[in-house]
């Protein structure tokens, strides 16, 4: 019977040991990636989506990173036959950034109005348009409205369990 004893507060000094070091080990962690999409079909071909995919990195409740999963043959975040696309598709990056550093609640409260089918109308003035630096440091802008809805609208849906 001591036997049994011994083995087991052996046991719970090695569970309670092991629980502790997986704790101190997760302590400092406190980076978070979730993930999040935004879509609605094409009304131009059916089983083609207009959206985006998003990976949103949080840490102390402040957004840190966000990548973006590529346009897919059914799924463009931007019509590849839209005039502006190669000028959106290069100010993608440097719009995602306008996000890094604000808080989750600042994300969410962010407000894209959406046509009945889901289509993006407007977002909130700061961010309802494409801006990057061209290669002589003038801004360009796209005005790409639904591209920059998509994208609040996707990073969002990643953060609305946050």
């Amino acid at each position: 019977m001591k036997k049994i004893f011994k083995a087991l507060a052996v046991c719970a000094v090695a569970g309670t040991l092991c629980a502790g070091v997986a704790a101190f080990a997760g302590c400092g962690d406190t980076a978070k990636t979730v993930d999040g999409e935004y879509k609605y079909e094409n009304p131009y071909s059916a089983g083609s989506y207009y959206g985006v995919k998003v990976h949103v990195t949080v840490e102390d409740n402040k957004v840190t990173k966000i990548t973006f999963d590529a346009d897919t043959d059914n799924m463009h975040n931007v019509t590849p036959s839209w005039g502006a696309h190669d000028v959106t598709v290069a100010a993608v990056d440097s719009y995602i950034a306008k996000f890094i550093g604000k808080t989750v609640d600042e994300v969410k409260a962010m407000n894209v109005e959406t046509d009945e089918k889901g289509v993006p109308k407007s977002a909130d003035i700061v961010f309802d348009t494409l801006t990057f630096k061209d290669k002589d440091g003038n801004d360009v802008t796209t005005g790409a409205t639904q591209t920059a809805g998509r994208f609040i609208l996707a990073i969002q849906d990643a953060l609305k369990n946050l």
